[in-house]
């Protein structure tokens, strides 16, 4: 799992309450079913459970909560700070994203002793219309547009608004080839002291999907030119993502 100082940018989204109200029971029912399986000592479907319900009400700080709670029962302390952390930034939108040394009110997500960030930056990807039309869905783009708004809003997110530093690929620009250009131009730019934040809106498969063998199984994001068929080639696996996040970025928040 991750490590507890990274965040995704999947888990900074913030979303209407009434959006969240629909879909919060369907997570909660995912939860359980993480419970469950946790309490049987199957930990591989507890995770996925709980990724499941994430994908399934990623807004509603009621989830996320309980998400957080199921990974502590887990003893994966890293990724219930994580869930727990951005149930906190759904309730308090208006805490900023760093804060210098000094500051009375330590910023949530702050999850390095030094919160300070020199620069910030973000790969923010959404995928409504995919080269497959069967797998189109009707929000993902518009998400994102929404989410790289939020980071570059001088009020909200404060990311500088150039495109080098919030990258913003939707659709046909959201291929496996366009997200790793992106990711290695974020790995070339960044430094230690920055801050990386890395948001996905699309399908994404379960690592029961994948036709490896089963140590070798990984979930994937779904891109612009996936083939359901063929993974592997065509889509990007999640655990490559967090391979990514550890070695590749130097940002000591990500």
């Amino acid at each position: 799992m991750l490590r507890s100082r990274y965040l995704l940018a999947a888990l900074l989204f913030m979303a209407a309450s009434a959006r969240a109200q629909v879909c919060t029971s369907q997570g909660l029912r995912t939860v359980e079913q993480a419970e469950r399986a946790t309490a049987l000592g199957n930990k591989t479907a507890a995770r996925s459970l709980l990724q499941r319900a994430y994908e399934e009400c990623q807004i509603s700080p009621i989830v996320l909560r309980k998400i957080s709670d199921v990974y502590d029962a887990l003893g994966e302390a890293g990724p219930a700070q994580v869930y727990r952390n951005q149930a906190k930034r759904i309730e308090s939108p208006d805490l900023q994203f760093d804060q210098r040394p000094g500051s009375p009110t330590e910023p949530v997500g702050a999850l390095e002793d030094n919160p300070y960030v020199r620069e910030k930056w973000a790969l923010v990807v959404g995928i409504t219309h995919f080269k497959n039309p069967a797998m189109d869905l009707r929000f993902a783009s518009k998400d994102a547009t929404d989410f790289a708004a939020m980071l570059t809003d001088p009020n909200i997110g404060r990311f500088r608004n150039d495109p080098q530093h919030v990258k913003l690929l939707t659709d046909e620009k959201a291929t496996v080839e366009g997200i790793r250009t992106a990711i290695n131009e974020i790995a070339r730019d960044s430094r230690k002291e920055d801050l990386v934040v890395m948001y996905f809106s699309s399908h994404g498969t379960s690592a029961g999907s994948d036709i490896a063998a089963d140590e070798g199984k990984s979930g994937y994001i779904v891109t612009y030119n996936t083939e359901p068929q063929n993974l592997y080639a065509t889509a990007f696996p999640m655990d490559e993502l967090k391979h990514v996040v550890d070695t590749r970025i130097k940002a000591a928040g990500s």
